[in-house]
């Protein structure tokens, strides 16, 4: 008879799931994003990719910077071998930010703080000369505001 068992935020040890059984270990993660000045930052997409690529969720932010919680597995067993998904890729970006890409090893329950940093924005390029000539070396000098 097959049976399938989730543990979440659960250290069992000695574990055993036979051909026919499903052994699954899951840990909370809760985030929150910030910008540079510890502000939350709202709107933020929120994404994880687990060691095989797949995307396990993406969530957006709230007001308060923070996702709603999430379950995510560390291993599956089965017939007594272990399948891991961690380490996953944790990618946090922002129309308003440079994009975030973090490694998150998930072997127990984890509060993740991500900080965003402000994506440098450039004045007009400063032209030198104003008018060059068609034989003459032109300068492009950009000035960055951030």
């Amino acid at each position: 008879m097959s049976s399938n068992a989730t543990f979440l935020n659960t250290t069992i040890q000695d574990e055993t799931a036979d051909a026919t059984s499903n052994l699954t270990v899951r840990w909370y993660l809760d985030a929150q994003v910030f910008n540079s000045s510890g502000s939350p930052v709202q709107d933020a997409n929120v994404s994880a990719y687990n060691v095989s690529g797949v995307q396990t969720f993406l969530k957006v932010t709230a007001v308060n910077g923070a996702i709603e919680r999430q379950n995510v597995t560390e291993y599956t067993m089965r017939n007594n071998i272990s399948t891991y998904a961690t380490n996953y890729n944790i990618i946090t970006n922002h129309t308003q930010y440079a994009t975030k890409s973090l490694t998150l090893n998930l072997t127990q329950s984890t509060v993740l703080n991500i900080t965003l940093n402000n994506v440098p924005t450039h004045s007009n390029p400063i032209f030198s000369p104003a008018t060059p000539s068609v034989n003459q070396n032109l300068t492009c000098l950009n000035q960055s505001t951030a």
